[in-house]
């Protein structure tokens, strides 16, 4: 066993054992592991109990996303004060006053932990589905229930079928239907990020063209690397991303991002957590400085010089 088998082993047999009490609970249903419809139902509630799962690292990404757009201010005039200046020390200072800045927002590196989570099992469950379609059981899975997994159609498209292995006409079209619907999923829950959810951004700074790009490129990439994905693993990532669409509405109405356009009608929905306008007094403190008072004394001996 190499060192790949050996990390993936335990990932492997979680994901069966997951896909196995789904398949037995949704044979209390009326549903049979002899039906497509049954494994693709697993496949389901396979995203539903990694995604409830990982929901608490998904409000500590709110929580650090928050948190970095209130110290972003900061954080630019920090780079611009270490400007130009490459020397070793400027360079220490910097990170170092970076670091500091980010502890006290409480901001911290894994906003993109819940995704790298799901990467070792998205990668499992591409290999379980290899093992199921070249018929060899593996974990939780029994010969047994492999059979009938390989077997089970839904509108003639089996779990590990590709688009381009399908082995009839209808086959082919649920996967290409499935690999459209998740890069759609893809696209609307990162524009509507991007464009709700994301602070302002200079047009004309290379971080906001470099996301623009990676906006659109990304359902791009989903589609071509769909065409040799099994069905099951396009299943997998349609329902996680219609689950990832759901969770951005709910963020983008109750803990949206300062400095956005989703937090600007956040504030519009609850007026009374807008800032208070400042008084008649503090203005006129604001825009003159009112005069100190003056003995009288002290005012005749600065009449008499």
């Amino acid at each position: 066993m190499n060192a790949v088998d050996a990390v993936m082993e335990p990932v492997q047999t979680s994901i069966t054992w997951v896909l196995l009490h789904a398949v037995q609970l949704l044979g209390l249903v009326g549903l049979a592991p002899t039906q497509g419809a049954t494994w693709f139902a697993a496949v389901a509630l396979l995203v539903i109990a990694i995604r409830l799962v990982l929901v608490p690292l998904t409000l500590r990404q709110v929580r650090a996303a928050r948190a970095t757009a209130a110290m972003a201010p900061q954080l630019r005039a920090l780079q611009a004060r270490y400007r130009g200046r490459t020397d070793a020390e400027s360079r220490r200072s910097m990170a170092e006053e970076s670091a500091a800045l980010r502890r006290e927002h409480g901001a911290g590196l894994l906003g993109c932990l819940p995704m790298l989570l799901q990467a070792p099992i998205f990668y499992a469950l591409f290999r379980v589905l290899r093992s199921v379609s070249q018929d060899h059981g593996i974990g939780q899975l029994e010969q047994t229930l492999v059979d009938q997994a390989n077997s089970a159609t839904l509108l003639g498209a089996r779990l590990a079928d590709t688009v381009l292995t399908a082995h009839t006409g209808s086959g082919h079209v649920v996967a290409v239907v499935v690999v459209v619907a998740a890069a759609l999923a893809t696209l609307a829950t990162q524009r509507r990020q991007h464009r709700l959810n994301t602070p302002l951004q200079d047009p004309g700074d290379p971080t906001a063209t470099v996301s623009r790009v990676m906006v659109n490129l990304a359902p791009v990439m989903l589609v071509l690397s769909g065409l040799w994905l099994p069905l099951g693993v396009l299943t997998y990532w349609l329902v996680s991303n219609l689950w990832a669409l759901a969770q951005q509405l709910v963020v983008l109405r109750y803990l949206p991002t300062p400095g956005t356009p989703a937090h600007a009608r956040f504030i519009e929905r609850r007026p009374t957590l807008a800032p208070d306008p400042p008084t008649a007094t503090q203005a006129r403190r604001t825009g003159r400085q009112r005069a100190q008072p003056v003995r009288r004394a002290r005012a005749r001996r600065r009449t008499r010089r």
